[in-house]
């Protein structure tokens, strides 16, 4: 769940996967939905989405046996994370500390303005400014791209406050 402003007005973005079934809705002042997507596409891609997630906010998740990993260099692994019926492929690349600086795929796709075509396009997140939030290690500030024929552009940015957790269900 996102809530975010575009050219100062409000709108809130929730990406939903359950037993390997996306859904994207998008609501503008929390009035009118203006995208509500699911299908294949949003399968796939929401994937992605949630090995993405694993990788920045709980790189612990890591060790999964879900992920098969293959070394490219000292800094740069590939990963096939299987989820239900879907294999989703990634490149992570970290730095000297060990810590994630970009996530790339190609199994992700962006939609259009309403939600109904999708086109397949590299995506990443490079994120640093990482910090203690708890007992973890962060990354305190991230961001979305794609990278469209015509060239790459941040669609998203986010800066981490603080994290909550909720490990057994109570507040």
């Amino acid at each position: 769940l996102m809530d975010a402003t575009m050219f100062g007005i409000p709108f809130q973005a929730f990406h939903r996967l359950v037993d390997g079934a996306a859904t994207m809705q998008v609501r503008v002042a929390t009035l009118k939905t203006v995208v509500d997507a699911k299908g294949a596409v949003m399968d796939e891609s929401e994937t992605v989405t949630l090995f993405n997630d694993m990788a920045i906010m709980a790189p612990g998740a890591l060790v999964s046996k879900q992920i098969a990993w293959e070394g490219v260099d000292e800094l740069t692994v590939r990963a096939a994370f299987t989820h239900g019926t879907w294999t989703i492929h990634a490149t992570l690349i970290f730095n000297e500390n060990g810590e994630l600086v970009d996530f790339l795929s190609d199994d992700r796709a962006a939609s259009s303005a309403d939600g109904t075509t999708f086109t397949r396009m590299r995506w990443s997140t490079p994120v640093r400014n990482y910090g203690q939030y708890g007992a973890v290690r962060l990354a305190g500030y991230g961001e979305g791209h794609w990278h469209a024929a015509e060239g790459e552009y941040a669609y998203l940015e986010f800066e981490l406050d603080r994290v909550d957790y909720n490990v057994n269900g109570e507040r």
